[in-house]
């Protein structure tokens, strides 16, 4: 069994990716759990982190370290909205400087490739390295306007590899430029912007915990996804929400902003209430 069926469940002809689909489950999940636990408490903020750590762990030993991290962003979020204080952030820090080195063990053989293909590609341009170059050379052949849809060279003759999901924004970089990429990012922090005026304006903080969760993934996606397009993080699994090509993540992606929908839907009834 390889890595790749591990981390899909396949029911007849339709497959789905678990940890896309759990996704909004634990936005859910975390935003009541941090209502109900008074997390200026430390026994508190263990036992919460004992609950995040369970999915969090199966998710990794797929293994599947973007989505993984991805839950860690959400765990952190709901956190830093509940006002965690400063000693136990400081606390935090600390920790997580303590453990890093041990992070490296616990990854498998081509997660360390990844890493160590991100730091010198040029090392093996032909195997670890191949994705990273092929990308860049994508991305900068665009140039300002792009080549046109359809007439990215990397992209129609194959040389950029999963053009259709983990190197989607490569793919648009080349064919749309740095005007095309440019849009895409803006309108990535418009609707990011957005979400975290609807959890600003929420009338219950379950609601603003919602957004700011789905906000923090979305921001995290992105940035992970068009970094490791242009070099700047290391490889990982994730798409681009919205973008890349993928049922699983499209599904989640839409019943987190149906979720966020929902809060800004009930913050107007509220508001329309009040006015009368």
């Amino acid at each position: 069994i390889t890595r790749e069926t591990v981390r899909w469940i396949e029911i007849g002809k339709f497959s789905f990716q678990p940890s896309e689909a759990v996704k909004p489950l634990l936005v859910l999940s975390f935003s009541s759990l941090s209502l109900r636990l008074d997390l200026k408490k430390i026994k508190n903020i263990f036992i919460f982190f004992l609950i995040f750590f369970l999915p969090v762990i199966l998710i990794f030993k797929q293994p599947d370290l973007g989505n993984a991290l991805v839950l860690f962003v959400l765990w952190l979020g709901a956190i830093f909205v509940k006002g965690l204080e400063k000693k136990y952030i400081f606390l935090g820090i600390i920790i997580f400087i303590a453990v890093l080195p041990l992070g490296w063990h616990i990854l498998k053989p081509y997660q360390k490739e990844r890493v160590v293909s991100f730091t010198n590609p040029n090392s093996d341009p032909l195997g670890t390295g191949y994705n990273l170059i092929q990308s860049k050379i994508a991305v900068g052949s665009g140039q300002f306007f792009g080549k046109g849809l359809g007439g990215g060279s990397q992209s129609q003759l194959r040389f950029l590899p999963e053009q259709q999901s983990d190197f989607i924004f490569a793919c648009l970089g080349e064919e749309l430029g740095f005007v095309g990429g440019s849009l895409l990012i803006l309108g990535f922090l418009i609707l990011i912007l957005r979400i975290l005026l609807i959890a600003q304006k929420s009338f219950d903080q379950f609601g603003s915990l919602i957004c700011t969760g789905t906000a923090s993934i979305l921001f995290f996606q992105a940035f992970i996804n068009i970094g490791m397009n242009l070099g700047i993080v290391p490889i990982t699994g994730l798409t681009l929400p919205l973008v890349s090509y993928g049922g699983s993540s499209l599904i989640s992606t839409m019943i987190l902003l149906g979720l966020v929908q929902s809060v800004a839907r009930r913050e107007k009834r509220e508001r329309t209430i009040e006015i009368k």
